[in-house]
């Protein structure tokens, strides 16, 4: 049986829809305002919270899909040995 590619771009579709709709209301946010000017340093710093911000979100992940892949998140092994019942009784 053959996969349809019709749901892939559907997503692709939905995504990119709800992008401009994303881009629309930003722009429409923003030109209400037009007393509000922000100074060049200003958009640098906001520019470069979203990179940074971006930046540490995909680190993190990178690094949670890392410590998946190596199987650094499965159940951990003790080394020692487990104590027997015995071990448990007082001594005398």
């Amino acid at each position: 049986m053959k996969h349809s590619r019709l749901p892939k771009y559907m997503l692709l579709l939905s995504l990119a829809i709800l992008l401009l709709g994303a881009v629309g209301v930003m722009i429409n946010g923003w030109s209400a305002l037009p007393n509000v000017h922000i100074s060049g340093a200003g958009q640098f710093a906001l520019v470069g919270g979203v990179v940074i911000s971006f930046l540490v979100g995909g680190g993190l992940m990178a690094l949670v899909f890392y410590s998946a892949r190596k199987g650094y998140d499965d159940a951990i092994q003790t080394p020692f040995k487990p104590e027997k019942d015995d071990d448990k009784k007082p001594r005398c």
